[in-house]
C-alpha cells in the first residue's frame, strides 16, 4: 500500500504507526523423507535507510526463515518516489515467495 500510486506530486509520508522494523529468525524441522524443493535465493534491496534482506535457507534438515526489513517513518520525496516503488517491489517479490515443501521424497 506504501507504493500504490504510478507517481507522486506531494511526498509520501510514512508515519510512525506505518513505520516497521521486522526480525524473523524461524528455524523449521522438516519431516523425515521431505525436502524443500523451492530454490531459495538470498535477495538484498535498500532505498536510502529503508532496507529488505531475505537469506531463507535449508541446512540439513532445518529450513530456516532468516528476514530483516526496516521502514522508518519519514518522507519520500516525489522525485525519489520511483526509486522507493522499486525498493518495495524487490521486498515484496522476495518476502512473499512461495516455499514448497515435498513430503515423502528425500
Amino acid at each position: 500500500a506504501l507504493a500504490s500510486l504510478p507517481s507522486r506530486e506531494t511526498p509520501l509520508y510514512i508515519s510512525e504507526q506505518s513505520a516497521m522494523f521486522s526480525t524473523v529468525h524461524l528455524r523449521i524441522k522438516l519431516p523425515d523423507g521431505s525436502r524443500v524443493t523451492t530454490n531459495l535465493v538470498n535477495s538484498s534491496s535498500n532505498d536510502g535507510t529503508r532496507s529488505s534482506v531475505v537469506k531463507d535457507r535449508v541446512e540439513q534438515d532445518t529450513l530456516i526463515f532468516d528476514r530483516v526489513v526496516g521502514i522508518p517513518a519519514g518522507r519520500v520525496q516525489p522525485d525519489a518516489y520511483s526509486a522507493f516503488q522499486s525498493f518495495i517491489r524487490e521486498a515484496e517479490t522476495a518476502l512473499r515467495k512461495d516455499i514448497v515443501i515435498s513430503v515423502g521424497q528425500r
